[in-house]
């Protein structure tokens, strides 16, 4: 797990953060958290896991602004597990993103479900907000 936990780290750190709460130093404390949710998913029914997944749309398709802080982290953390898993077979390493991905789009849909951009008026306020600011990280 520490090799995984490194690498995905380092993947992390290479992407700049889309907002303030993405910055690595405060997704790092996610880090195990997320496993051990992960070490939850496998070690459960197989059948559940493939129910919780169906219905799901694309990480990306939920988040209409592109500023959820978890979509990077899922996405490095998504990369440091295909590169980890390269031992396990076919069946296994896709039991393995199939679990990944039912936790990251919980986690996504939650964050994405709290986000006030998600309206056009707050969308609108948060578009004058980035060009008052100089931001010009595409939405």
């Amino acid at each position: 797990m520490a090799a995984l936990k490194r690498d995905w780290l380092r993947r992390l750190r290479a992407r700049p953060p889309v907002s303030a709460l993405a910055h690595v130093d405060i997704l790092v404390y996610r880090v195990d958290d997320t496993l051990r949710q992960l070490r939850g998913l496998l070690d459960g029914q197989p059948d559940r896991l493939a129910m919780q997944l169906s219905g799901h749309s694309g990480w990306r398709d939920g988040c209409q602004c592109g500023l959820n802080p978890l979509m990077d982290f899922y996405l490095t953390g998504a990369a440091a597990l295909d590169a980890i898993l390269v031992g396990l077979d076919e069946e296994e390493r896709a039991t393995v993103g199939r679990a990944w991905h039912v936790l990251a789009q919980r986690e996504l849909e939650n964050l994405c479900g709290a986000c006030c951009r998600r309206t056009t008026d707050c969308a609108i306020h948060a578009g004058e907000a980035q060009l008052a600011s100089g931001c010009t990280r595409a939405r």
